[in-house]
């Protein structure tokens, strides 16, 4: 593992903080519910609902960012 500035392990979890959440919710939409601390978006504008009610734009967690910030840092110092 090749040693990162501060700055650039910064910019690397401030990316991972905000870029990760948007493409994991794109990801698994579908696929996951958030039971620990969830972050939900509702679409007004659907015509469907699901069964909470609401079809999301967004669904994450409150424990993704800082996970995701921290995978950016470690895997943007192990590939080159």
């Amino acid at each position: 593992m090749r040693p990162l500035s501060p700055q650039t392990c910064g910019k690397l979890f401030a990316i991972g903080a905000t870029v990760g959440p948007v493409v994991d919710s794109l990801h698994n939409q579908c696929l996951l519910k958030y039971d620990i601390l969830p972050i939900q978006i509702p679409n007004i504008m659907s015509t469907t609902t699901t069964t909470g009610g609401y079809d999301y734009l967004f669904t994450s967690s409150w424990s993704v960012p800082p996970l995701l910030g921290i995978a950016y840092v470690v895997l943007g110092g192990i590939l080159p």
